[in-house]
């Protein structure tokens, strides 16, 4: 089974997140950062799988976010779906 969800529907954070209503998170780290002007594109890994997040560009820059940080990936449980294996 995989796991999925859209780019668009992942929060970021960096640093702690000890007190979140989510309980879908995945820690990771950026591999890559693709910025655009208003919106920009995270690539992360989790373990040996690859993540993507499409956020704004301002929250990048916010967030200071560089390759190989560490930061977790937020995903609201109704923005997952299961998609078998064939």
């Amino acid at each position: 089974m995989y796991i999925c969800f859209k780019e668009t529907e992942v929060g970021v954070a960096k640093g702690s997140c000890d007190n979140i209503s989510f309980s879908n998170i995945f820690e990771c780290h950026i591999e890559a950062l693709n910025k655009g002007v208003i919106l920009s594109t995270i690539r992360a890994t989790h373990h040996s799988h690859t993540l993507g997040s499409i956020i704004t560009t301002a929250a990048i820059e916010r967030l200071n976010l560089q390759v190989n940080d560490s930061i977790n990936f937020f995903v609201k449980a109704t923005e997952l779906s299961l998609e078998e294996m064939v």
